[in-house]
């Protein structure tokens, strides 16, 4: 029945990729390396099929969502569709360069929000870097936004435990299989990249799939998913019940400049610096700008800006136990995160919009959520699914498993306090954590990527051809491949194109500290030293490690 089902998806799916493949070049020019790709038709892979190939030859290539990518090497794009049960259609690509150019690795990338496409651009750095380089819808195409997906999500719970962690999963298996189909040899080492959703697939892939990486990259991990949203909605509910129903930009700016005068230059930071080094630190109220009797609106913040804003920065609790459900955000992300906080117009605004979905059937609405009863049913329903929390890398390190994280200190979409308390809890078993995991915080960086600050580099913003060592997979393919733990790295900020700024990255939880001298736009002025694990309120223990089953 279930072989039967597939067959039916793999006809109508091979229908709609007809118009999404390149053509191929003619048979008789294409040599053994096109007629290996093209072989590649119909290969059956665990729980799935290869319903394309095609051989892409040298040059520009332009993506099936218009995305025009240049300069790429030859390389064998395959399709992969797959599916966990029936209503499953999980759709992957495959990209493999030559065989002269492979450099005996895999790489399965992340996705963003809830999915829906193909990342285009990640296959191409992977491909231009020797990889085989695999990326997944998730299972939820054709969510090229999150409204879609809600909708689609509402009442499908094949799609969302697809999106939770079997799509990567299958991704993997499937793309290990094709590897050693064409080269006729298995991968050396398999890793994996992702941030915030991607991130959020890597945990999942330590945490359930423990074999499938030798090394995960995982950026601004979404990991804590339901508690999460959870925290979206709370300060969404938050904001509708002020007058002003939403933070305007500029009284984020307000405040941001405040709390920079503030505490800026006191924290381990240069004076004068457009960002904070360690925002934890920083106690500024947002009462303090309130606006007086008689003053003009536009310099200083409304009563319903210093309740937007407070509880930002104080964290979703459980109204009737007082429990914190999810972590804070801290000052310097609030710029990021202001079009969360109400603006009905928004699309950004809908995202608490998913909790009614997935909680209720679409029963309660999110302005109505309840943080007591509806969210013990939306952990009960999708915690085991969605999240990805279980501390315990025993299995992931007895492997030899490596884990790299990193997290911007201005993340206003995923709390970078998250990541710390994930990362202060791991363990893997009798090996020591830090021989097999690191967690880079980045001062100034926002979610994955912008902000002030200089961030490390990441195979989605590398140039063309020249490759740091101390860009983040190259450090990851190191540690693995040559067993060299990374230490300080760096981090960078380009302007126009021109490098402008770097800072040292420190393995948590040493953390940077100018040295009084010397120009803060370098690298050289700041020097990592040793600090002990950051003091916090953490959510309570069923919000944060109690609500995930193994799978």
């Amino acid at each position: 029945m279930k072989a039967r089902f597939f067959r039916l998806q793999a006809v109508a799916f091979a229908m709609l990729l007809f118009g999404l493949v390149a053509g191929e070049p003619a048979h008789a020019q294409e040599g053994e390396e096109a007629r290996r790709c093209i072989d590649l038709r119909g290969l059956a892979v665990e729980q799935g099929r290869v319903v394309a190939a095609s051989f892409e030859r040298v040059g520009a290539f332009r993506s099936p969502d218009k995305a025009q990518l240049p300069a790429l090497p030859s390389f064998c794009r395959v399709v992969i569709l797959s599916a966990s049960e029936p209503g499953s259609r999980i759709v992957s690509e495959l990209w493999l360069p030559l065989g002269a150019a492979w450099n005996g690795k895999l790489l399965g990338t992340g996705n963003g929000g809830f999915a829906g496409a193909i990342r285009y651009n990640v296959l191409a750095g992977g491909v231009k870097r020797g990889f085989a380089v695999a990326n997944s819808d998730m299972g939820t195409a054709p969510a090229h936004s999150a409204a879609i997906w809600y909708e689609a999500g509402n009442g499908q719970p094949v799609m969302i435990r697809d999106w939770g962690h079997r799509a990567t999963h299958l991704m993997t298996v499937a793309a290990k299989e094709i590897v050693r189909r064409y080269y006729g040899k298995a991968q050396r080492h398999a890793y994996f990249f992702g941030c915030s959703t991607g991130g959020h697939q890597g945990l999942s892939e330590a945490q359930r799939y423990p074999g499938d990486y030798d090394g995960i990259l995982a950026g601004a991990p979404g990991h804590n998913r339901t508690h999460l949203h959870a925290a979206f909605n709370y300060n969404f509910q938050k904001a509708q019940a002020t007058k002003a129903r939403e933070l305007p930009a500029a009284k984020a700016n307000l405040f941001r400049t405040a709390a920079l005068a503030h505490c800026g230059g006191k924290d381990g930071g240069a004076p004068g610096e457009p960002f904070l080094n360690a925002p934890l630190a920083c106690r500024f109220d947002p009462a303090r700008l309130a606006c007086k009797s008689g003053q003009e609106a536009s310099s200083c913040l409304t009563a319903g800006d210093v309740t937007i804003l407070q509880s930002f920065f104080a964290g979703a609790r459980n109204p009737r136990t007082g429990e914190r459900i999810y972590f804070p955000f801290l000052p310097g992300s609030e710029t990021q995160a202001a079009p969360l906080f109400g603006n009905p117009q928004s699309l950004a605004s809908r995202a608490p919009g998913d909790i009614a979905s997935w909680a209720t059937d679409g029963v309660a609405a999110s302005d109505r959520f309840d943080f007591d009863r509806d969210l013990d049913r939306l952990d009960a329903t999708w915690g085991a699914d969605i999240n990805a929390l279980d501390p315990d890398l025993s299995l992931f390190s007895g492997r030899g498993g490596k884990l790299i994280l990193y997290h911007g200190w201005e993340d206003g979409v995923v709390s970078p306090l998250d990541s710390v308390a994930y990362f202060d809890a791991v363990r893997g078993g009798p090996l020591k954590r830090d021989r097999f995991a690191r967690l880079y915080m980045v001062p100034g960086m926002g979610h994955c990527t912008g902000g002030p600050g200089p961030r490390p580099l990441t195979l989605e913003d590398m140039p063309d051809d020249d490759f740091p060592d101390d860009e983040l997979l190259a450090v990851l393919d190191r540690w693995v491949e040559g067993n060299v733990p990374p230490a300080v790295l760096t981090a960078y900020a380009f302007e126009e194109g021109e490098l402008r700024a770097t800072r040292p990255l420190c393995a948590y939880p040493a953390v940077p500290r100018y040295m009084g001298t010397g120009s803060p736009e370098k690298a050289a002025s700041f020097a990592c030293v040793r600090a002990a694990p950051l003091a916090f309120e953490h959510p309570s223990p069923r919000y944060l490690f109690g609500t995930q089953g193994a799978r």
